[in-house]
């Protein structure tokens, strides 16, 4: 039997992560703090099964959590999306892959929120469709 491919692995916890987290944002509408906290643990978590803890791309994920801070603060965006955007850098190496993934995301809350005519919408559905097909592209080359 073969072992999983890293990518297989990923979209495997977040489909297991992030379902919790969808069912608590559709009911409610807002972006729970221990689903981003679930969110954010797990992607450490796959990190170091993947790697060594001194290869980990930490500087990427302070200067990305700094960055969405400040953009929080100076721009005043919604705090569920802040939230979720620190807990995602922590399943990214690199800053391409993970703007490619928080731009599909967005791209469909928007969509979704211009079809339903409303100004606010819940971003977990987002998250999920944009790391499923990022992480899917991914694990098949």
């Amino acid at each position: 039997m073969p072992s999983l491919s890293w990518e297989t692995l990923r979209l495997i916890a977040l489909v297991i992560v992030l379902v919790p987290v969808l069912i608590a944002n559709l009911r409610s509408g807002d972006v729970p703090n221990w689903g981003s906290v679930a969110v954010m643990v797990a992607g450490v978590a796959l990190f170091l099964v993947r790697g060594e803890p001194s290869n980990a791309p930490w500087l990427f994920w302070v200067a990305g959590a700094v960055i969405w801070i400040g953009l929080f603060a100076a721009l005043r965006l919604p705090g569920g999306v802040v939230k979720m955007a620190i807990a995602f850098l922590t399943w990214f190496d690199d800053a391409g892959a993970y703007l490619v993934f928080f731009t599909a995301a967005m791209l469909i809350v928007a969509v979704v929120a211009f079809a339903l005519r409303r100004q606010r919408v819940p971003v977990a559905p987002g998250f999920l469709i944009a790391g499923l097909g990022v992480f899917a592209l991914a694990a098949t080359g």
